[in-house]
Parts: structure tokens; C-alpha cells; sequence
């Protein structure tokens, strides 16, 4: 019963179900032990997380005491995960690292997927280039187990890292082909995935309110993750329209916030393209776990910003240059090309704002990312001549 639960999206019921029958000291017992390897999945599910750790650690010592090595690697893939949410980056990484090792070297493929699925989790703290093999892997081995919900979180992890090198039809085409089957919270993420995808490549309005409107069921469900990133979704899609003082409004309020989240970054922007240094000061803030490359380029972006808007240009303007270049090397180049026209359209009378300009204008065309090319108009019709904007 409290697999299906969890299974189903009801992890509180699950808890509630399992919970009042697990007992630590009597974890050797096959049937107990299996029975904490699911109470303390359903009680990371509800953000219960030290609990969640206390009961996978007691599964895993009588896993390892017992030579129980798959239900071993099933505590170790969730007392990661939950170390990560207790901020406990270092220790929840390696461990669901171990997880993966020896998941594929027992050739347990439920168990690895699992593990790829959790690990991309943490590892986003590093940003999105340290991910594409793991998504690829993870993408690959899902379509071979064919568990739905694992299929539908790879699958879209995967899409997500072919639209950030501007492979849009190739997302689109891993989108459309896989088979939803029945309606969960991550088809309405998926269909919202799809329809931001389509904007992009086209720059309709349509396509938001259809995003919008699959993602709206999310921003009042019950389980935390899945409510977080529907809040991170929305404010994706006002960036996405331009919306700044929506943005600034929403994002304090992706809560829990988790390193795959985006908020951060659209924060930033509208407050430096506001030209607010209060609320960047906010949005820095919102800058909250202290380790990961993804964070640090993060905070210097927070700092670039301040640069600007106190009044030191010339410092602000050589931050931009190397703001970019993290940005292309920890992310990815859809990040970088957004940010050289934030550079160009708050720096516009700077030399290096042509040239930044230019990268972004000739990124966007080259990929088909019609939204962004009418998002930045005022850039291209400021910064480039028509020469340079026809090549």
C-alpha cells in the first residue's frame, strides 16, 4: 500500500500509512527492512528529511549487516538524496555516486536509474554542463526500463539539455515521442517543458498561456517538489514575457528552492534590467547554499550587477565579459547568449555591448530562437547595423 502511494504522488498518506508499523531495531527482518526502504522514500517525498535519513541509515546498516546489497543501494539512493535537502552537498553526492557504482556494477537497472535520476538532482548545484552525461546515461537506461515516472523526469532532463545548446527540434522530437500515459504532475512540467520550447523556436504568445495553463495545477499540489517547481515554472514564463516586476514578485516564493531551479538567475536579470540595486540586493539573497559552481557564478552575477548600479562601469563592464564566459562553461550556451544581451542593453554605450550583442544576435539565429531575437529587439536595433545584423 505505501508503495503505491508514493507511486501515486500521495507521500503524506504513504507516511501515514507505513510509518506506525517500522520498528529500527527489528530492520534485519526482510519484510521490515523493505518496509523502511519505502517509509523513508515516502517521508523524503513529504520533505521529511532528517527522519528520512535516521530510517535509510537504519536500512542500510542492516542492509550491509545482512549482505542485502540491492536494498542497500535503494537506502543509499534516498539518504542521499535527503542529505543533499539537509544541505549536506558533499555527503549526498558521494554517496549516491556509490549508489550508482554499485547499482551498474550488480546490474540492478531500476536501482541505477534511480540513482542518475537523484544524482543529476545534487549535481545541478554544479550547473548544467556537469550533467550531460548523466542525462544522457539516465535518458538512455529509461527508455529500456520503461518506468514511467523515471522516463518522464529523464526524458525532460534530457530535452532540457539539448534546448540549452539550442537543439529545439531535437528536444521537441524527445518530448513528442515518448507516451505520457496517465496524468501526473510531472506531464503537466513536461507539457509546459514543451510549450516554453515552442515559444522560443516562434515567439507566440500562445504558447506561454498553453505553458501557463499545464502548469497551473502544479502551484497548489500538495507534495513540496512538485509545487516549488511550478512556482519556478511561472516565473520562467514571465521572464519569458518580459514581466520583470512579476519575476521579482514571485521568485522569493519557490520555496522549497532546489539547485535545479531557475529563479535565481531571472531574479537577477530584472533587477539589473530594472536597474534596482535594492532588489538585486534581494535576489542575491535568494543565493542560499554556500558551495557549487552553479552558485558561484550566481553570486557573481549578483556582484557584476552592483558593480553597474554603484557606479563603477569600467569594473562592471570587464565582470560582464568574464560573467559570460562562466556562464558558457558552467551552463550552458543558451545562458551565456541571454546574458551578453542583458550586457548590451544595460551597458549600451560600452564598446564591448556591440560585440556581445552581436554573439547573442548570431547565437539566436543560428538555433531558431525567434522569442529571444523579439525579446531583445531594442538591443539588435541599438547595438547592430543592418550589416551586421543580416550576417
Amino acid at each position: 500500500l505505501g508503495t503505491a502511494l508514493v507511486d501515486a504522488d500521495k507521500p503524506f498518506d504513504a507516511v501515514d500509512a507505513m510509518e506506525p508499523y517500522f520498528d529500527g531495531d527489528l530492520a534485519r527482518q526482510p519484510e521490515m527492512m523493505a518496509l523502511g526502504a519505502e517509509l523513508s522514500r515516502a517521508q523524503m517525498r513529504s520533505y521529511r528529511f532528517q527522519e528520512a535519513a535516521d530510517v535509510a541509515l537504519a536500512v542500510l546498516m542492516a542492509a550491509e549487516a545482512t549482505g542485502n546489497t540491492p536494498m542497500a543501494i535503494e537506502a543509499m539512493n534516498t539518504r542521499g538524496t535527503v542529505l543533499g535537502g539537509l544541505a549536506r552537498s558533499y555527503e549526498a553526492i558521494a554517496l549516491l555516486r556509490e549508489a550508482l557504482r554499485l547499482a551498474e556494477q550488480h546490474a540492478l537497472p531500476y536501482a541505477t536509474l534511480r540513482a542518475l535520476n537523484n544524482l543529476s538532482v545534487e549535481e545541478f548545484a554544479n550547473g548544467i554542463a556537469a550533467l550531460r552525461d548523466v542525462w544522457a546515461r539516465g535518458y538512455e537506461l529509461a527508455q529500456r526500463v520503461m518506468h514511467g515516472g523515471l522516463l518522464v523526469r529523464m526524458a525532460s532532463s534530457y530535452a532540457a539539455g539539448l534546448i540549452e545548446d539550442g537543439s529545439f527540434n531535437d528536444a521537441i522530437t524527445v518530448l513528442e515521442d515518448l507516451d505520457l500515459g496517465e496524468e501526473t504532475a510531472w506531464t503537466d512540467f513536461f507539457t509546459a517543458l514543451m510549450e516554453s520550447v515552442r515559444w522560443i523556436q516562434t515567439g507566440d504568445q500562445v504558447h506561454i498561456d498553453r505553458a501557463r495553463a499545464a502548469n497551473e495545477p502544479t502551484l497548489e499540489h500538495p507534495e513540496p517538489q512538485y509545487r516549488s517547481g511550478g512556482v519556478d515554472n511561472e516565473v520562467a514564463l514571465r521572464w519569458l514575457e518580459g514581466d520583470l516586476e512579476g519575476v521579482l514578485e514571485l521568485a522569493p516564493q519557490v520555496d522549497p528552492a532546489q539547485p535545479q531551479h531557475e529563479f535565481r538567475h531571472h531574479a537577477l536579470a530584472a533587477a539589473i534590467k530594472l536597474g534596482d540595486a535594492e532588489r538585486l540586493r534581494g535576489a542575491i539573497d535568494l543565493i542560499e547554499l554556500p558551495i557549487g559552481r552553479r552558485y558561484d557564478v550566481l553570486r557573481f552575477a549578483g556582484d557584476t550587477g552592483l558593480e553597474l548600479l554603484e557606479g563603477n562601469p569600467d569594473r562592471a563592464a570587464s565582470m560582464f565579459g568574464e560573467l559570460v564566459e562562466q556562464l558558457a562553461e558552467v551552463e550552458s550556451p543558451r545562458f551565456a547568449a541571454v546574458w551578453k544581451a542583458i550586457f548590451a542593453e544595460v551597458m549600451p554605450d560600452r564598446p564591448e555591448a556591440k560585440a556581445a550583442a552581436t554573439e547573442a544576435y548570431q547565437w539566436f539565429s543560428e538555433v531558431g530562437a525567434q522569442g529571444y531575437l523579439n525579446r531583445f529587439a531594442g538591443v539588435w536595433e541599438r547595438q547592430l547595423d543592418e550589416r551586421s545584423a543580416a550576417g
